[in-house]
């Protein structure tokens, strides 16, 4: 194999390529054969070179890769902290969860679908699911977690308070939004205004929206005044892939203390 020097006077020379050993005669300028006082074991074969560049390419990338992916984590943390959602929802125990249920949430975390609903009895995981679907989508968008009754006691709240803004914040559609216990807020005129806003403004901007309760879709439209109940239930049932949980309580009872 014959190197050759760039241009200029040169001086022809036999030596190895002093990576992989093959024998090269090699062609340099007589001022760097000079310069190294006629030692030019310090070269390599073409195939060497490559070989080189690739791999500092590939640690390049590798390094890249590392600081994005850290700088990702970073970024997911800041969006947990920011939701509002608890922090044992998170990363939660799910023992054998339904299949159906945690199907959807998987679909619903890597945005095959953009709004879930879960129904069913107190107890059954519902909250714990929706939790680690919402933890899991805020990779990919921010959002707000809230139960249904706290956010409309926020929105309520004193003007300019953390309270009232992070509310008016989720009613905004900017947002992926999540209303856990929708069933537990207040059946007055103003809570269902919120919540029809809180929803609406959801569907119309197409933003994920995942739901809990405990009362089934045709019961939640009767709980607050109508049009509106029907007109909320209408929005969930065209947004929301729905999934109704049943069986027994996986809570643990209470353990008493045994008396003498």
């Amino acid at each position: 194999m014959t190197l050759k020097a760039a241009g200029g006077p040169s001086i022809t020379a036999d030596t190895t390529c002093r990576i992989c050993g093959t024998k090269l005669t090699v062609e340099v300028s007589a001022a760097t054969y000079k310069r190294h006082n006629g030692n030019v074991t310090w070269r390599a074969c073409d195939d060497c070179n490559a070989n080189e560049a690739a791999e500092r390419e590939r640690t390049i990338a590798a390094e890249y890769e590392e600081i994005h992916a850290n700088w990702l984590r970073e970024r997911w943390r800041r969006r947990i902290g920011a939701s509002g959602i608890p922090r044992k929802l998170v990363n939660p125990t799910l023992t054998a969860p339904p299949h159906d249920a945690m199907k959807a949430a998987v679909e619903f975390a890597n945005g095959t679908i953009n709004g879930l609903l879960f129904t069913g009895p107190p107890g059954l995981g519902k909250t714990t699911i929706a939790g680690w679907a919402f933890a899991r989508r805020l990779q990919h968008t921010p959002g707000i977690w809230r139960s249904a009754p706290i956010l409309v006691n926020d929105l309520q709240a004193e003007f300019g308070s953390d309270e009232r803004r992070v509310a008016n914040e989720l009613l905004s559609g900017r947002q992926m939004v999540a209303l856990d216990d929708l069933d537990k807020a207040r059946g007055t005129d103003y809570a269902a205004s919120q919540i029809f806003a809180a929803i609406n403004e959801a569907y119309v901007n197409e933003q994920p929206l995942v739901v809990t309760s405990n009362l089934p879709l045709q019961d939640l439209a009767r709980r607050w005044p109508q049009p509106i109940g029907e007109t909320i239930a209408d929005r969930l049932q065209e947004h929301c892939v729905r999934v109704v949980l049943t069986g027994a309580t996986r809570r643990k009872p209470a353990q008493l203390p045994t008396q003498n």
